[in-house]
């Protein structure tokens, strides 16, 4: 039976990336291993770079709706209070208009 590989975690990443620094901080390597290292070490900060730019992407289309939703709600809110207003007779004017009129 086969194990299927879990996904890293973006700080699971950016914790072997570290180690791979340290490694060849700190080792001496011969020049297959270190080249091996620092290619890994190139991986892991590209799928680190594109998990950052996809966090950023949907961050940016949580704004967008939390934008538009901040939108209806502000003439909704603009219309439930003219509503209010004429209900509960904070504006008489306005409100013998409406009495008026029926």
């Amino acid at each position: 039976m086969t194990k299927k590989k879990k996904s890293s975690t973006f700080e699971d990443l950016l914790h072997q990336l570290q180690e791979t620094v340290t490694r060849l901080e700190t080792e001496e390597l011969t020049l297959e291993d270190a080249i091996a290292a620092y290619e890994q070490s190139v991986g892991i900060a590209n799928t680190c770079a594109r998990m950052l730019d996809d966090a950023e992407l949907r961050i940016t289309t949580i704004d967008a709706q939390s934008s538009e939703l901040r939108e209806v709600t502000a003439v909704y809110n603009v219309g439930s209070r003219r509503a209010a207003a004429l209900l509960l007779g904070d504006d008489d004017d306005d409100l013998s208009d409406l009495l008026d009129d029926e």
